[in-house]
Formats: structure tokens, C-alpha cells, sequence
């Protein structure tokens, strides 16, 4: 079963905006189906099966590998 992906943001910040829909793109190539969701002011935040995997602190918004990294980190290994 596909992890259940989604990215709140800001809905008010371009930037903020702007990222999360190249996060959202990055984490396509992978094969993943990422959802994005309005947030609070000033958040990105990625959810994996309702489970905070990043939210973002200060003024940094995160690489497309910590994206990648915590969304692999978060699906169970098929055994």
C-alpha cells in the first residue's frame, strides 16, 4: 500500500508556495503521489501516513534530498 504523502504550506508566502511544488515534483520522480495542502502562515511541513517527517524551523526551507530521505525513512521495507 502507497504512503499517504502531504505537504502543507503556507498559503500566503510565494516562496513558500513555490517550494513545495517543486518538492512535490521532486518526490513525483520518484514515483511517490504527494498531495499539498494549505498550512499555517509561514509553514512546509511534509506528513507521511499523518506523521510529521519535516516542518520547517526559522527561515530554511529543506533539500530535495530531506524531502526524498525522510519520505524513503518513513515506508516500510516489503519483506
Amino acid at each position: 500500500m502507497a504512503a499517504s504523502i502531504i505537504i502543507k504550506r503556507c498559503p500566503t508566502s510565494a516562496a513558500i508556495r513555490a517550494r513545495a511544488e517543486e518538492l512535490r515534483e521532486t518526490l513525483r520522480k520518484f514515483g511517490m503521489t504527494p498531495r499539498v495542502e494549505d498550512g499555517a502562515t509561514g509553514e512546509l511541513s511534509l506528513f507521511v501516513d499523518g506523521v510529521p517527517m519535516i516542518q520547517r524551523t526559522g527561515d530554511t526551507l529543506p533539500s530535495d534530498e530531506e524531502v526524498e530521505s525522510a519520505v524513503r525513512n518513513a515506508r516500510p521495507v516489503a519483506g
